[in-house]
């Protein structure tokens, strides 16, 4: 992994300089496919069947069984990842989501960004809300840049609102999942400030529970997710 040590993610409006330079750490894969040749290992685990291309029609949670390309598999454990009112058909209403808008764009130049910055943050009228130069991360070697401009839109459902009101809706459907049914990830817990870190943490912390015998619910984030 690269360590950075500069990231202003979650952090709130201070005063001062206007670099919001903090104690926090980025981290990225130092292979160049990222994440991919991690994911790649798990067809070849034993005892493991990958779907692909498939096609989950319904679930019967009394049952536990799931019509998945018209075939009922049964189940044990269920574990969602996407967006909670997607799985209940909207029972409770829609969750809210904002999307992106992703326009990329190179620039002559190996770094377009001073050092040890990584993403540029804009607080004012932009309809953008932020800058990221990718070579940063990747540690790429070119004698050129690649910009990312990101634009908050109603292109797919990225990032759960932070809103009080939908995260008590979030909660009704919390609550219909049955016994060793879980739900996470940033969708999945909609939760806005669940990273890929808090994604591994929580499937470390589900093979605990089952090798314990011990369900606590379906979110497995910690007291962070409580909701007041």
């Amino acid at each position: 992994m690269i360590y950075l040590n500069r990231s202003p993610k979650g952090y709130t409006i201070k005063k001062g300089n206007e670099a919001a330079y903090d104690d926090r750490i980025s981290m990225y894969p130092t292979e160049k496919d990222g994440y991919n040749s991690y994911f790649d290992l798990i067809p070849k685990l034993k005892n493991v069947s990958v779907l692909f291309n498939s096609t989950l029609k319904s679930i019967n949670f009394k049952k536990k069984i799931a019509l998945i390309n018209n075939k009922k598999i049964n189940f044990d454990i269920l574990i969602n990842t996407i967006s909670p009112d997607t799985l209940f058909n909207f029972k409770h209403g829609k969750l809210k989501f904002i999307g992106r808008d992703l326009h990329t764009f190179v620039l002559p130049g190996k770094n377009a960004f001073p050092k040890d910055v990584f993403f540029i943050y804009f607080p004012n009228n932009e309809k953008f809300t932020r800058l990221v130069e990718y070579k940063k991360f990747t540690r790429h070697k070119s004698n050129n840049t690649l910009i990312g401009m990101e634009i908050p839109s109603s292109n797919g459902r990225y990032y759960p609102m932070p809103i009080l009101k939908e995260q008590r809706k979030a909660e009704k459907y919390f609550k219909m999942f049955p016994e060793w049914c879980y739900s996470i990830g940033r969708a999945g817990t909609y939760r806005y400030e669940v990273d890929i870190d808090d994604c591994i943490l929580q499937s470390i912390e589900i093979e605990k529970q089952i090798k314990d015998n011990i369900y606590n619910g379906p979110k497995v984030s910690g007291d962070q997710f409580k909701i007041s």
